[in-house]
């Protein structure tokens, strides 16, 4: 409600408040939205959550990518895998069972490694 007025005249399945921002599920699909309501990223994600203090994963068709705290995309959605955290300013990502890194401002060591 806004004004006593209805703001939306859909539901949504899933919302979660991050810092500035909402994500809001609709029909399994994730979508992003400012704090007025408006639509930052229309709803195609699999998933989004938090990674680390200024990062969010994002799941595009089955993919794994990375959004900075602008909801900028720092990592194309091509991974197989993410790391769950950054340590010391890096965190694991891994394609087709090979693995580098990407560090926290985006620099991008191409997964060539095994572990």
């Amino acid at each position: 409600m806004k004004n006593n007025q209805a703001v939306f005249d859909i539901f949504f399945d899933n919302i979660a408040r991050y810092d500035n921002f909402i994500s809001v599920t609709i029909a399994n699909k994730i979508g992003v939205m400012d704090e007025n309501l408006n639509w930052l990223i229309l709803p195609k994600f699999e998933e989004f959550k938090k990674l680390g203090k200024n990062h969010y994963q994002i799941t595009l068709d089955g993919k794994i990518g990375l959004l900075d705290g602008n909801l900028h995309t720092i990592l194309e959605p091509k991974y197989d895998y993410i790391g769950e955290n950054f340590i010391n300013g890096f965190a694991k990502i891994g394609l087709n069972d090979k693995y580098g890194f990407i560090g926290e401002n985006g620099e991008i060591i191409e997964p060539r490694f095994d572990f």
